[in-house]
C-alpha cells in the first residue's frame, strides 16, 4: 500500500496562497559590474579559512564565475560550498531562444572559460534560478562552471532558465561541465533543473562529445571518477554544426568513457538540431556514448523523451551506441536497473560494435535496436503521457477584479503501490510582458476531487476521472489582467518520496481570466 497524504473529499476552493520571491535583477539593457569582493582582496583570497559564502546579486554572481574563470584560482572554491541566496536575472528581456547571430547578443556576458580551469567544491542553488546566461568558448572540453579534474564537485538544489552556450571547439562541451576526468572524485548534479541552448559550431567531429549536462569524459590517468546524476532534467536544445568527422551527442552526457557513472530519477527532454553531412554522428537521449568495457553504467528510473531532428543519426533513446565485449553474451550490460520507466538492462540502444575491431569499426558490430528486458521503451514518437507519474490537467481562472484575477493549477498523483509520496509540487515559469518568474510550490496534501464555484453552478473533477490517483492545486491570487496579453506559464509537476524527486512532462501555456473549466 503506499503511504496516504492528508485527504480532504471536497474542497470549495484552495485556499493557500504562496507569494512570489523577490527576483534579484538588472534592468532591461544595464550593465552589470561584477562584484569578487565578497571572496577576494586586492586580487587574494580574503579569509582562506572560511567554507561557505552566499551570493544574492547579479553582480555577485558574475563575480563568481569572473573567478572560476581566472587560472590564477584554479579550483580556488575545493572543500568550499557557494550559496545562491535569490533568483537572479542577469539579462531581463533577453529572449535565448530569439538568439542567431551575435548582434543578439545580450548586454552582460558569462565570461568565457579556458582549458586550464576547473571547478571544485559545492554551488548550491538552494532552490533558486538562474536566468539570462550567455557563454562563448573556443577552448577545449568547457562549460560555465570550465571543467570537472580530480577533485570532487557539486551542483546541486539549481534551476536554469533561459541561457545559452557555444562554442566553436569539438572536444567535450556541456552546458554545466566540458570535460570531467581522474583523479578518483565524485562529480556530483543533483536536483537540478537546465533549460537552455548548447551549440556547438565545430566542422572538426570529436569522440568527446556534446551533451547537455556534461560534455566529455575523456580516458586520463589519475584514478577513477565517480559521476552521479540524480533527480535532474535537462529540457533545453543541443544544436551541433555539419561535420565529415565523427560526432557524439548526448541528452544529459556526450560521451562517458572510463569512469563508473550513475544516472537515477532524472529525464532529458532534449531537441536534438543540426545535418548529419557524411559523418557517423551517434546520438542518445540520456548519453551519446559509452566505450569503455567493465565500467558500470547505471540509468535507473529515468525518462527518454526526445526529439531528435539530425536526420540519418544513429539515435538510441537512452544511449546512442555503446561498445561490448566479445567475448560476453551481448549487449554487454552498460545500462542496468530495474523498475525504470525508459532505462533497463539496455534499453533503446543505437548500435554496439566489437571491441578491438578495426575495420569498419562504427558499423561492423551487431546492433542491438531498442533491447529491453524490463521497463518501458519510450520512443521519440510515442504518446508518453501515460507514462509520468504526475500529470497537469490545466487551470480554471475566475472574473477579474480591480484588474487582478485568481486562478488555480490542477494536477493528478499516480504512483507505483510500493512507493512513499512525500510531497507533490509544480514548478512554476511565468512571464508576461518584461517578466519571468520561476519559482518551485509544493504541498503535503492531496485530493479525490476538487470543485469550484462557475457562472452555471458547481463544478467537481475527481482523481478518477482525470486518471490519477489523486489531485493536488495550486491556487494563485492577484494576477494581473494585461493589456499585451495573457500570461505564459511554463509548469512541470513532480513527486518527492524520500531523497527521489520524479518529473511529469513540462507543459507550457497561456492563463487569461475567466476560465471556469478545466482547460
Amino acid at each position: 500500500m503506499k503511504k496516504l497524504i492528508s485527504i480532504f473529499l471536497l474542497v470549495a476552493m484552495l485556499i493557500s496562497v504562496i507569494p512570489c520571491v523577490a527576483l534579484s535583477a538588472a534592468a532591461d539593457g544595464e550593465t552589470i559590474t561584477p562584484d569578487t569582493s565578497w571572496y577576494l582582496t586586492d586580487g587574494a583570497v580574503t579569509d582562506t579559512t572560511k567554507t561557505e559564502y552566499e551570493i544574492t546579486t547579479p553582480e555577485q554572481l558574475l563575480g563568481f564565475a569572473q573567478i572560476i574563470a581566472n587560472s590564477t584560482f584554479n579550483n580556488t572554491f575545493n572543500g568550499k560550498t557557494v550559496k545562491l541566496g535569490a533568483d537572479i536575472d542577469l539579462n531581463p528581456g533577453w529572449s535565448a531562444d530569439s538568439y542567431k547571430t551575435v548582434a543578439d547578443k545580450p548586454t552582460n556576458v558569462w565570461p568565457a572559460m579556458t582549458a586550464g580551469v576547473d571547478f571544485a567544491g559545492t554551488f548550491d542553488g538552494q532552490g533558486h534560478t538562474i536566468s539570462g546566461v550567455y557563454q562563448v568558448n573556443t577552448s577545449a572540453e568547457v562549460g560555465i562552471f570550465g571543467r570537472a579534474w580530480g577533485n570532487t564537485a557539486t551542483i546541486q538544489n539549481l534551476t536554469i532558465l533561459n541561457s545559452y552556450s557555444e562554442t566553436n571547439n569539438a572536444q567535450a562541451q556541456g552546458f554545466l561541465f566540458g570535460s570531467v576526468r581522474g583523479g578518483g572524485a565524485v562529480v556530483s548534479i543533483k536536483n537540478v533543473y537546465v533549460n537552455a541552448r548548447v551549440v556547438n559550431t565545430a566542422t572538426a567531429g570529436s569522440a568527446d562529445g556534446v551533451g547537455g549536462l556534461i560534455g566529455g569524459m575523456p580516458w586520463s590517468s589519475g584514478g577513477v571518477n565517480n559521476v552521479i546524476i540524480q533527480n535532474t532534467v535537462f529540457a533545453g536544445s543541443i544544436e551541433v554544426a555539419t561535420t565529415t568527422d565523427f560526432r557524439v551527442i548526448g541528452g544529459l552526457i556526450g560521451t562517458a568513457n572510463p569512469y563508473a557513472t550513475t544516472i537515477e530519477n532524472s529525464a532529458s527532454y532534449a531537441t536534438f538540431k543540426g545535418e548529419k553531412g557524411s559523418a557517423l554522428v551517434l546520438v542518445g537521449g540520456i548519453i551519446g556514448y559509452q566505450a569503455s568495457v567493465g565500467v558500470a553504467v547505471n540509468v535507473n528510473n529515468c525518462i527518454s523523451a526526445c526529439t531528435n531532428e539530425i536526420a540519418g543519426a544513429t539515435y538510441g533513446s537512452v544511449l546512442g551506441a555503446g561498445r561490448y565485449n566479445s567475448s560476453k553474451t551481448p549487449p554487454y550490460a552498460y545500462v542496468a536497473g530495474s523498475d525504470n520507466v525508459t532505462a533497463s538492462t539496455v534499453a533503446a540502444v543505437g548500435c554496439a560494435w566489437v571491441q578491438g575491431s578495426t575495420t569498419d569499426y562504427y558499423t561492423s558490430g551487431e546492433h542491438y535496436e531498442g533491447v529491453c528486458s524490463k521497463g518501458i521503451t519510450v520512443t521519440q514518437d510515442a504518446d508518453i503521457s501515460d507514462n509520468f507519474a504526475t500529470v497537469l490537467h490545466g487551470y480554471q481562472a475566475k472574473d477579474a477584479v480591480d484588474d487582478t484575477f485568481d486562478f488555480r493549477l490542477v494536477a493528478t498523483v499516480d504512483v507505483p503501490g510500493n512507493v512513499t509520496v512525500d510531497k507533490v509540487g509544480f514548478v512554476i515559469t511565468a512571464k508576461y510582458g518584461t517578466t519571468t518568474l520561476t519559482k518551485n510550490y509544493s504541498t503535503n496534501t492531496v485530493y479525490n476531487s476538487v470543485t469550484g464555484n462557475t457562472d452555471t453552478g458547481l463544478e467537481e473533477y475527481t482523481a478518477e476521472a482525470l486518471g490519477g490517483d489523486y489531485i493536488f492545486a495550486l491556487a494563485i491570487t492577484g494576477a494581473p489582467v494585461l493589456a499585451e496579453g495573457a500570461i505564459t506559464l511554463e509548469v512541470t509537476t513532480y513527486y518527492v518520496s524520500g531523497e527521489d524527486t520524479v518529473y511529469g512532462a513540462p507543459e507550457v501555456f497561456t492563463v487569461t481570466a475567466p476560465q471556469d473549466t478545466l482547460n
